[in-house]
């Protein structure tokens, strides 16, 4: 995309949260505002600045976004540091909500969550859910909801700039994102994001073919382009 006669969010650079405290015990931990990172997780978070560049392609750096998690908003503010920008809360943006599997550490635990995606992202029943817990379909509900804020919310922040083509960067969370995304952007399956695990850290870049709609497009999952 050349980006000339554009303005606004012209690319999102969707990022999984650096390691979390919970992602090293293993427990899945679902709650609001939920653990830190981890003493890694914030090294991984100081170096993400430095990572984003390459996939800005030369783009402006226009909005920072982070769900109401702490290990997502520890891991944004670096970025919005690096950028001079307001660090963004968007209440749509946490983890999926597994029910009674929340904060379960054992074997078995694990085995029911990868049940659960499979019958979301394999058997495509969005409709499912633990006990207590939240559906696909939900998950997918609650990013359709985030994509206008973020696209048509964001404000220009430098004195004098002039708006032109920029990118704004999400920090979410790996259910969250591998639910909804195949749902909502074109060239991403939902048997490639069950396939293809997405690191903490890892990048989901898209880019806004129409912002109105809106229409969109997965460039790359994790450095790799979805066949």
């Amino acid at each position: 995309m050349s980006g000339r006669g554009v303005t606004g969010i012209t690319r999102l650079i969707f990022v999984r949260h650096a390691e979390s405290v919970a992602n090293t015990t293993g427990s899945l931990d679902c709650a609001v505002p939920g653990p830190p990172l981890s003493p890694l997780g914030f090294e991984q978070a100081k170096l993400l600045p430095d990572e984003l560049l390459a996939e800005l392609d030369g783009l402006a750096m226009h909005a920072v976004w982070a769900s109401t998690m702490s290990r997502a908003q520890q891991t944004a503010e670096p970025v919005a540091e690096r950028w001079r920008l307001p660090l963004r809360v968007h209440p749509a943006l946490h983890e999926g909500n597994v029910g009674d599997l929340h904060g379960r550490v054992d074997e078995e635990a694990h085995q029911a969550l990868q049940d659960l995606l499979g019958r979301w992202l394999l058997d495509g029943d969005l409709t499912h859910c633990r006990p207590g817990g939240e559906t696909g379909d939900g998950l997918v509900d609650r990013m359709r909801r985030v994509l206008p804020d973020v696209l048509h919310g964001s404000t220009f922040e430098m004195a004098g700039a002039v708006p032109g083509p920029g990118a704004a960067v999400v920090v979410s969370h790996g259910a969250i994102l591998r639910v909804a995304l195949p749902q909502l952007c074109d060239g991403l399956s939902s048997t490639y994001t069950l396939a293809h695990h997405l690191p903490n850290t890892g990048r989901v870049i898209v880019d806004v073919l129409d912002p109105v709609t809106p229409v969109l497009r997965c460039r790359s999952w994790a450095g790799l382009t979805p066949r």
